[in-house]
This record gives C-alpha cells, structure tokens and sequence, in this order.
C-alpha cells in the first residue's frame, strides 16, 4: 500500500488518536500512520471519513487547521462523502500533529507500528531496487558456481 524507504533505519510511527467530537455529519478527520524518515522529519498521513449527505466545503480557517504557527497544512477543503483514509500527507520535524475539523480535534502521536509500510532497515533507499532485482541471479550465480566446483573436483 504504502512503501516508503529512507536513508537510515526506516522507523514507522502508529496511531494514538485522541478524538473529541460532538455529534455532526460534517466529516471526522482519520490518520492512518505515520513514518520516521531518518532524517529528522515525520510523514504523517491523514483521511477523512463523511457521513452520507452532500459535498461539504470547510475552508482553512478556525473549523479546519493545525494546531501550531502553521495552520494550512495541505489538508483539503473539500469533503466528498465516504472514507478516504489517506486524503493527504503532512512531512515536519514536528513528533505529534492535532488536525481540528468541524467540530472533531484529532492528535497524531507517535506510538504503536503501522503494519502496511515496508520497513528497509540500514539501507540507502537507492540501493534498495536493484539489490532486491539482483537477488535471482545471486542465487543462480552461487548455484552454479557450487556445481562447477563439484563436478571438478
């Protein structure tokens, strides 16, 4: 699904949302993980879920913004009903993000494992691909070459 790789250890980040919502069929922000990117910044990746009902605009502003000096941070402002749980990312060197959306505060802390984002431990992410296609014929190369050895000696 996701598959992000970074120099460095790649460490992945969960979820521990902490949602206070009033009852409303305004949408309810969603986050679905977020990763360490070994250089001293996060990627966060937030959704949103709406409720059946028309298309709700939610300009930025106090009913849709981040908490911090930054308020727009590229979340969307037009809500289409359904889940849509990664709508957008956000990439900061902040370690836990709070989205307010209509009338719902959701925190992004750092905590548990996301599980659907490959995990490339200690390898640049440039050498990632061609080792990994490398990998056949390094076992094929090692193959036949154990079998010359047999067959001659």
């Amino acid at each position: 699904m996701l598959g992000l790789s970074a120099a460095g250890a790649t460490v992945l980040l969960g979820v521990s949302p902490a949602v206070a919502a009033a009852p409303s069929a305004g949408p309810v922000p969603t986050f679905t993980c977020a990763a360490a990117n070994g250089d001293g910044t996060f990627t966060y990746f937030f959704g949103y879920t709406l409720d059946a009902g028309p298309a709700l605009a939610i300009p930025i502003g106090p009913d849709n913004q981040f908490t911090g000096s930054t308020k727009n941070l590229g979340q969307p402002t037009q809500f289409t009903p359904g889940p849509h749980p990664e709508a957008f990312s956000v990439t900061t060197t902040d370690s836990s993000l709070q989205w307010h959306l209509d009338k719902t505060q959701l925190k992004a802390a750092t905590g548990s494992l996301c599980s659907n984002v490959a995990v490339v431990a200690e390898a640049p992410a440039a050498l990632v691909l061609p080792l990994a296609a490398a990998a056949p014929f390094s076992v094929w190369f090692l193959t036949m070459r154990r079998r010359s050895r047999r067959q001659r000696g």
